[in-house]
C-alpha cells in the first residue's frame, strides 16, 4: 500500500465520472464477494487520477485500523457528499452495502448526465459569444488601424458608428487603456463571481435565469429532475423522509428549492402532508411535481412517485436542450452576422459620403 499524507482531504475534488465508474466497480466486486478491503486495494490503482487512487488508498488504510467505510469516506466531503455518506452508512447498517452502492451508481449516472446535457445546452452560446468576440479584436488590430489614417486625411464628418469604432481600435492600440480595461473586467468578474456565490446573489441570479425563454424552464426541470431522482434513492436505501429532503435539496443544484428545504423538512415534522407545503409555493415546485407526490402519499408509494416524476423531468428537460439548441443556432449566427455588418457599415458609410461629396 502507499503511505502518502493528503493534505486537506476536505478540500480535495476529483472528477464526477471517476466516482461513478468507482462506485459501479466496487458494488458489483461486493456483489461477487470480493471483501471490501481487498476490493479497495484493487480500485486504488488509478492510472486516470493518481490522487482519486490515494484517496482510495487511505480509505483502506482506515477501514484496516478499524473504521467503517462510511466514516472513512466522510474525510473527502467534495468527493464523497453526505448524501453519498448516508446511503453507504445505511448499507453497513442493514448488511446490504453493495445494495446501497448499486442504487448510489445508479443516481450518479443519471445526475452527472443531467449535468452534462446543461452543461452542454448552454456552452454553444458562450463559444459563439468568444468566437464573435476574437473575430471583433481581429478586425481592429488587422483591418482598422489602416482605416483610421484613411478617415483622419478625409477631413469629413464621421457618422456615429465609425466614431465608436474608431474610438474602440485606438483604445485597443493602447496598451495602458487595455490594461485599465482588463482590470476593470477582472474587478467586475471578481465581485460578480462573489455576488453569485453568496445566499441572496445565488437566488437573485437563478430567479433572473429563470425568467430567460427555454434556458429558464431548463434550470427547473434539470433541478426537479434531479431532486427527485436524489429522493428516490434515498427513500428506498431507507433514509427517513425528513433527512432525504434536507439532503436532496442541497444535491439537487436548485438554489430555490435548497433554500425552502429547512421550511419542508419543519411542515413535514409538523404533520403535515409533503403534497400540502408544495402546493403553498407553486413559484418553486411544479404542478405535475405536486400532483405525482400527492397520489404518492395516498397511495404509501412515494419513493416510486420520485422516481416516475425524475423520468418525467428528465425527458421534459430533454426536449427543452433539443428546443434550445435549435433556437439558438440563428440566434448566435444573427449576433455573429451583426457583428461583422457593424464592422462593415462603420467602414463603408464614410467611404459613400465621400464620395458622394466628390461626385
Amino acid at each position: 500500500m502507499r503511505n502518502r499524507n493528503l493534505e486537506q482531504p476536505e478540500r480535495i475534488r476529483v472528477e464526477s465520472m471517476l466516482i461513478v465508474v468507482f462506485t459501479r466497480q466496487l458494488s458489483s466486486m461486493l456483489t461477487s464477494s470480493v471483501p471490501i478491503l481487498q476490493s479497495l486495494e484493487t480500485l486504488s490503482e488509478q492510472p486516470e487520477d493518481p490522487v482519486f487512487g490515494e484517496v482510495i488508498d487511505s480509505c483502506a488504510d482506515k477501514l484496516q485500523q478499524g473504521v467503517s467505510f462510511s466514516a472513512a469516506i466522510s474525510r473527502f466531503p467534495l468527493i464523497f457528499p453526505p448524501i453519498y455518506q448516508t446511503m453507504v452508512q445505511i448499507g453497513e447498517r442493514t448488511g446490504s452495502l453493495d445494495e446501497s452502492l448499486s442504487r448510489l451508481a445508479l443516481w450518479l449516472e443519471r445526475d452527472v448526465a443531467l449535468r452534462q446535457r446543461i452543461r452542454g445546452a448552454l456552452t454553444y452560446p458562450g463559444f459563439v459569444i468568444v468566437l464573435a468576440s476574437l473575430m471583433a479584436l481581429t478586425v481592429f488590430y488587422t483591418i482598422m488601424p489602416t482605416f483610421v489614417s484613411i478617415f483622419e486625411d478625409m477631413q469629413v464628418e464621421l457618422p456615429i458608428i465609425t466614431q465608436i469604432m474608431l474610438g474602440l481600435t485606438r483604445a485597443l492600440r493602447n496598451p495602458p487603456a487595455v490594461l485599465c480595461m482588463l482590470a476593470a473586467a477582472m474587478a467586475a468578474w471578481t465581485a460578480f463571481q462573489g455576488w453569485r456565490k453568496s445566499p441572496s446573489g445565488s437566488l437573485q441570479f437563478y430567479r433572473l435565469c429563470k425568467s430567460i425563454p427555454l434556458i429558464g424552464s431548463m434550470l427547473v426541470f434539470g433541478g426537479v429532475a434531479r431532486y427527485c431522482s436524489a429522493m428516490e434513492a434515498l427513500l428506498v436505501s431507507g433514509t427517513t423522509l425528513t433527512s432525504a429532503l434536507r439532503m436532496a435539496g442541497n444535491a439537487c443544484g436548485d438554489p430555490l428549492l435548497q433554500a425552502d428545504s429547512a421550511a419542508m423538512v419543519q411542515s413535514v415534522s409538523d404533520g403535515n402532508l409533503l403534497a400540502e407545503h408544495l402546493s403553498k409555493r407553486d413559484d418553486i415546485y411544479p404542478s405535475t411535481l405536486r400532483g405525482m407526490l400527492s397520489i404518492g402519499e395516498e397511495t404509501s408509494t412515494l419513493p416510486e412517485m420520485f422516481g416516475r416524476t425524475a423520468t418525467y423531468y428528465e425527458l421534459e428537460m430533454n426536449f427543452k436542450v433539443e428546443a434550445l439548441g435549435a433556437a439558438l443556432e440563428p440566434l448566435m449566427l444573427g449576433v455573429v452576422a451583426l457583428v461583422v455588418a457593424t464592422v462593415i457599415l462603420s467602414i463603408f458609410l464614410p467611404l459613400y459620403s465621400s464620395l458622394g461629396q466628390l461626385a
